[in-house]
């Protein structure tokens, strides 16, 4: 099989829903990530069964849908729930994960907990143009503690990497704490 299908169960693979899985030693084979789910569920001794959501079309807080595309995996032992938005280009989207300790517990509230946390995400606009000075931080958003600038201790941005982001649609990089520069 090529790497465009999957060699669990020869379907096509989809973008953003692969997986590489083996060693070096024994080859590797590229799963699907139902296939993917199972290999791991076995191997784990979890009962797991693979569910297959729907893409979803959300609106962000200016009207403009934005459709995802859902893949669940399996991992240790817990379950990410991801949602990738699906552009007819090569652009990235916007993302979301949640992650569950459980990985026999309920899908669909995991679906849940995920579509409240897009939806809250898509209502608020996260940068804004500001005159003279293009991208900047909306003032009336709380952020978490998470850092989306690299600190000085970091090695990639000591070599000059920039690190990119997608927020309230637009592409933007950011080049230094106080200014970001928009993608084209």
């Amino acid at each position: 099989m090529t790497a465009d299908t999957c060699d669990g169960c020869g379907n096509s693979l989809p973008p953003f829903g692969s997986v590489s899985l083996g060693s070096i030693e024994k080859g590797y084979r590229h799963l699907c990530l139902r296939c993917y789910n199972a290999v791991i569920a076995e191997h784990s001794g979890i009962d797991f069964e693979h569910v297959d959501f729907q893409p979803v079309t959300v609106a962000d807080a200016d009207g403009v849908p934005h459709q995802f595309r859902f893949f669940a995996r399996l991992f240790g032992a817990g379950i990410a729930l991801a949602a990738h938005e699906i552009k007819d280009d090569d652009r990235e989207g916007y993302e979301f994960h949640v992650i569950s300790p459980d990985p026999e517990g309920e899908p669909l509230e995991l679906f849940r907990q995920l579509f409240e946390k897009m939806r809250r995400s898509l209502a608020q606009k996260h940068l804004q143009r500001a005159d003279g000075f293009g991208l900047r931080f909306a003032e009336s958003l709380p952020r978490s503690g998470q850092p989306l600038i690299p600190d000085a201790s970091n090695a990639a941005h000591q070599q000059g990497s920039i690190q990119h982001r997608a927020a309230s649609g637009l592409a933007a990089a950011w080049l230094r704490k106080d200014r970001c520069r928009e993608m084209a």
